[in-house]
């Protein structure tokens, strides 16, 4: 359903307000009740059987966490028996899930966690929140949402910010779990629940040109740095990418999962501070992402999504190189 001009509150946000205002402001309604009345109170009227009631017979409860920067998130443990984690899908370019919902025990296991004042609580709170589930082994599932709308963006506009935050998260988590990730070799499936279809992707106009030309600064501006971390081979065939025409330019996947792990080893070993680490990565980011755009140009969803899988699969044919240089 959707409303036009000023839609009647109901369609947009109902039950943040109830569990936000009601529940956690004024505390005229228990959560409890709330939950119910939005889980297993409409499954009964509509006659589908365990659903809220199965919450109760799991064990599983709804949790409001008190963040120390005042934010609250909250998540509801419905549907089937969620032992664990129910993650919601996010787009393949996503690096950070933006809807999730968890256990009383996985909650539980959070608050043990001491990162509530770190940048990853500030800038990376979704993708540690996937991140610490996995590496604690608790069951991950996925869920058919559809697509997730957001404002078009140029990927080619300033992102050092945004790349600092999503990035620096991820090297962190991977300094606090290395004796989890080191030893796994290969991926398996989440499982899935809903009904998937096919949607629509709406057209979005990025000037890959100007994306280049960041890149090509970068191997003028930033040479010292790509040249400390990742190589001079590595370097030199930046440097021959980066005298190829803009309709020519393309990022081999070996050369992009080995700029990665380089990143990522001299993350792990100090080798610059973290933000300026970081944001040098930014052109690079640009390059590739410039490449990806112009191969898939005329591909399909389907077509561009098993590109991203090629990459993917590069990443894990390449760990060993990662493992054996992360000392």
């Amino acid at each position: 359903m959707t409303g036009q001009g000023k839609p009647h509150p109901r369609f947009y946000g109902t039950f943040s307000r109830i569990l936000g205002h009601y529940v956690r402001d004024l505390g005229i309604l228990p959560l409890s009740l709330a939950v119910h009345k939005m889980t297993g109170g409409p499954a009964r009227a509509l006659g589908l059987d365990g659903r809220g009631p199965q919450v109760e017979r799991a064990g599983c409860v709804a949790v409001r966490l008190a963040l120390p920067d005042g934010a609250r998130a909250l998540a509801l443990a419905i549907g089937q028996p969620v032992q664990e984690v129910a993650r919601a899908a996010a787009a393949s370019t996503e690096p950070v899930v933006g809807d999730v919902c968890f256990s009383g025990k996985l909650a539980a296991s959070y608050l043990t966690k001491d990162v509530w004042q770190t940048d990853v609580a500030r800038f990376g709170i979704d993708i540690w929140m996937t991140t610490t589930a996995i590496a604690n082994q608790f069951r991950t599932t996925q869920s058919f949402l559809g697509a997730k709308i957001h404002d078009a963006k140029d990927p080619s506009a300033d992102l050092s910010a945004m790349l600092y935050q999503v990035v620096g998260s991820t090297f962190e988590l991977m300094e606090a779990y290395a004796d989890v990730w080191k030893p796994v070799r290969g991926s398996e499936p989440v499982t899935a629940f809903g009904f998937e279809y096919t949607v629509g992707l709406e057209q979005i106009n990025v000037n890959t040109g100007r994306m280049l030309d960041r890149f090509r600064e970068g191997l003028k501006n930033l040479r010292e740095i790509w040249v400390d971390v990742l190589g001079a081979g590595d370097f030199r065939e930046m440097e021959r990418l980066g005298s190829l025409g803009d309709r020519e330019f393309r990022f081999p996947l070996d050369l992009w999962t080995r700029i990665i792990y380089d990143y990522a080893i001299a993350f792990h070993q100090k080798k610059l501070p973290a933000e300026h680490l970081i944001k040098s990565l930014t052109p690079l980011y640009l390059g590739k992402t410039a490449s990806f755009i112009i191969e898939v140009e005329h591909m399909g969803q389907q077509e561009a999504e098993a590109e991203i899988e090629k990459l993917c699969t590069e990443f894990e044919k390449n760990k060993d190189y990662l493992v054996a240089s992360w000392k």
